[in-house]
């Protein structure tokens, strides 16, 4: 299975455009029903994080997850990022298949940023800069 997703562009203050890889995924709440979210496609980014708030929108008890730091590149103590590990069941419409992915939801007002673990496992994932386009192969 193999689909593309056009990268979404936005306007910036200066008047400037940036385009960003995106994937809309579904997320199982823990009554069952899904949640849709749009997400930033991070090859960078070991973990997939979420803010709190998505957190409690999937109805986890957000105390209850696996409390974990991340630490970017900056090895600075303010660049550490604190927050909740829980697994979270992800419906990828375009694949057809579920995927089971630990998100770090954190103490932040920041959007889904979905991380290598997993997602990258599962998929062979193409960024086309030149086209604006991620193509996403299913392994």
């Amino acid at each position: 299975m193999i689909f593309s997703v056009p990268w979404l562009s936005a306007i910036q203050p200066d008047g400037s455009v940036i385009s960003r890889p995106i994937l809309t995924v579904n997320l199982a709440r823990v009554d069952g029903r899904f949640v849709r979210e749009t997400g930033l496609v991070d090859s960078g980014a070991d973990m997939t994080m979420a803010p709190r708030r998505l957190c409690e929108l999937l109805g986890y008890d957000w105390s209850l997850g696996t409390p974990t730091v991340l630490r970017g590149i900056a090895p600075r103590e303010e660049c550490q990022v604190t927050g909740m590990i829980h697994p979270v069941e992800f419906y990828i419409r375009e694949a057809g298949c579920r995927l089971t992915i630990p998100v770090c939801f954190a103490e932040t007002d920041g959007t889904l940023l979905l991380g290598r673990e997993v997602l990258f496992d599962a998929f062979r994932i193409q960024f086309d800069q030149s086209q604006l386009q991620t193509v996403f192969e299913l392994v």
